[in-house]
Formats: structure tokens, C-alpha cells, sequence
């Protein structure tokens, strides 16, 4: 199962009292309008929390009806892409009235042809615009490739200062792809110069309205990775953990990773209250 529920109905909320875990860089001026900004967007994160608390349990969400079968519902207008092939890489699906927003890209070239399929006939008409990457692993963002050929006008964004450790995690584990990312007896689809750049660096965390919702991207790490964002849907009791959980019993330190702080993000996302836990 994608969604693991981690916290039993009547658990009294653990209020989030901030989206990241550093001040913000900076001194004078810009610092103090960098602070100001996090501010707002803890107070409307810990009002949306509130609200969702008030409603009680949610129960499991439900399952989508459609031509989809690899996507779940998550709470209303938003979704799972299931990854089913070799490495499984999940993608967060937000439906807005006009368009949509993913985070991150399946890592199979099976899936990553499955899951640009799922999203037509899942949302027909609706253009994708927007990728997030979660955080700088070729894992999460090999599948763009497949993405930006159905939608050449998409815009990938990734956290501010990892464009290059992308290009860094994409030159050590391009040999990954390579060996896991095709069919059995297939060889590859992609090349290093199919993978997207990202068109655009965006500093966190950050508040993103969908549908009359609001999805929280929380700044976490160094911990799995450099630094990534986590998703958090509090209509939903949900989040969205990027490579940050997924099943991994490991971090590798050449791509960002270490274990003091990977442990303790873990242990912070056991203290909030989430109903569901989507790994990456």
C-alpha cells in the first residue's frame, strides 16, 4: 500500500511550529522580510492544520473512479500516481481549475510513458505546468523527460541551490538509470540529455493554493538528500514525504545524505499528526 497510516483517530494534534528547521539566510533587511514571509506561511499552515483537526477523522481516503488504476485519491483534488516498475518513485498529483501541479517523476521508462498516460485520461484537457522536485536525486526527475514531451510548455522547479547538485546526483548514478530504468531486455530510452534543467530555483518552504486548498511545501534535510521539500495537505492529514521515507534502510552520503539527520526527520514526522504518510 502507498498510504500508511500512522496515527489512530482521537490522537490529539501536534501542532507544527515551523516549516523548516534553520533561520533564514541573510542579514538586515532581506533577512527580516525572509522572516516575515515564513511567519505568514506558519500561521496560515497552523490554521489549515486546525481546521482539518476540527473536522475528526478522515478515514481512508477514496478510491478514484476512471480510466486510472495506478492513481488514489488523497483527500479532495488530490492524488497518487502509484509507481509499479523496477525502483518505484511515486508522484503527488494537485488538480487546479485549469491545469495541474506534480511532484516528482517516476524513475522507470515504463512507468514514466504509464503515468503521462494516467494524468490524460485521468484529466483530460487539463495541461500539466508545473514539476516540483522534491529534492536533487536523478530518481526523482528522470521521468520529466517523459513529462515535458507531452507538455513542452512545463516549468520544472527545484529548491533553491540544488540545480547543480542534481547535475552532481545525475553524473553518480546516471549508471542506476542505465541498469534498472528500462524493461527487461530493453535497453534505456533516455540519455543524460533528455533529463530537463530546471527552468527555475525556488526558495522554501511555501504555501500552494489548489482548488480552494493550500499544500505546504516544508523544507527539510540535509537528511536523505541535501535539502527537499516535503508536502504537507492538511484537509487530508497527509503528506508526502519525497525520498525522505520510502522504504530505504540506507543514505548515501555522496548524494547529500546523513544518517544523524535523516533519523531525526523521521522521528519528526512521528510526532505530527498525520493520518497518511505517502513515501516517495
Amino acid at each position: 500500500m502507498v498510504l500508511c497510516v500512522l496515527v489512530a483517530a482521537g490522537v490529539a494534534a501536534q501542532q507544527p511550529r515551523g516549516a523548516r528547521d534553520e533561520p533564514p539566510p541573510g542579514t538586515g533587511l532581506e533577512a527580516l522580510q525572509k522572516a516575515a514571509k515564513q511567519a505568514e506561511v506558519e500561521a496560515r499552515h497552523e490554521a489549515a492544520q486546525e481546521e482539518a483537526d476540527a473536522e475528526g477523522d478522515l478515514g481512508l481516503p477514496p478510491e478514484r473512479e476512471g480510466p486510472a488504476p495506478a492513481m488514489e485519491a488523497l483527500g479532495e483534488h488530490a492524488w497518487v500516481y502509484r509507481a509499479q516498475e523496477g525502483r518505484p518513485v511515486n508522484s503527488l498529483i494537485l488538480e487546479r481549475e485549469a491545469d495541474l501541479v506534480v511532484v516528482d517523476a517516476p524513475f522507470h521508462d515504463v512507468d514514466g510513458r504509464a503515468w503521462v498516460a494516467a494524468l490524460a485520461e485521468a484529466f483530460p484537457g487539463k495541461p500539466v505546468t508545473t514539476l516540483y522536485l522534491s529534492h536533487a536525486h536523478l530518481d526523482a526527475a528522470v521521468g520529466a523527460a517523459f513529462l515535458h514531451r507531452a507538455h513542452p510548455e512545463l516549468e520544472v522547479v527545484i529548491l533553491e541551490g540544488q540545480a547543480e547538485n542534481l547535475q552532481r546526483a545525475a553524473e553518480l548514478t546516471w549508471v542506476d538509470y542505465l541498469a534498472e530504468g528500462a524493461a527487461e531486455g530493453a535497453d534505456p530510452e533516455l540519455t543524460r540529455g533528455d533529463l530537463p534543467k530546471p527552468d527555475r530555483e525556488r526558495a522554501g518552504p511555501f504555501a500552494l493554493e489548489y482548488s480552494g486548498q493550500t499544500a505546504f511545501f516544508e523544507l527539510v534535510g540535509p537528511a536523505e538528500s541535501w535539502r527537499a521539500w516535503r508536502v504537507h495537505l492538511p484537509a487530508a492529514r497527509a503528506v508526502f514525504t519525497g525520498d525522505l521515507y520510502r522504504g530505504d534502510r540506507a543514505v548515501d552520503h555522496r548524494l547529500g545524505g546523513t544518517v544523524y539527520g535523516w533519523a531525526a526527520q523521521l522521528r519528526r514526522l512521528l510526532e505530527r499528526d498525520f493520518a497518511f504518510v505517502v513515501p516517495g
